[in-house]
């Protein structure tokens, strides 16, 4: 039951919260070549980050299971988001950083979009999990 409940909450949220946003960022991310990326792009990919930054920040808020409650965040689901958020962080701000140096232009950061597009893959996969 716990599950379910998880999973129905978790999919509610990535529903609501960013399936826009993610399939766009999909559509942008597939588009890229070569050596820069678009600002349009980048901004995709960091709204895509922060709605699933968002799902995954109120899951760590739950209590740890085990604890008594039905809702409850899983040590190993845990394991995993933590250090996918800090890194979805560094990245994205790289990315503003990039796009506040050069306003309006395209930005060399490729790697680093394309990191935070695995990252947000993955913490979206690992949410999926539960």
């Amino acid at each position: 039951m716990r599950k379910l409940l998880l999973a129905g909450a978790t999919a509610f949220a990535l529903t609501f919260g960013g399936c826009a946003e993610l399939q766009k960022f999909q559509v942008a991310f597939e588009t890229v070549t070569g050596n820069v990326v678009t600002p349009q792009a980048v901004v995709v990919a960091i709204n895509s980050f922060d709605a699933i930054e968002a799902t995954a920040t109120s899951y760590l808020l739950l209590p740890r299971c085990g604890t008594g409650p039905i809702l409850c965040r899983e040590a190993a689901i845990t394991a995993k988001v933590v250090p996918l958020i800090r890194a979805g962080r560094a990245d994205r701000n790289q990315l503003k950083a990039g796009l506040r140096a050069n306003p309006g232009q395209n930005i060399s950061l490729v790697q680093v979009y394309e990191d935070l597009g695995n990252t947000t893959a993955a913490l979206t996969a690992s949410l999926a999990t539960k």
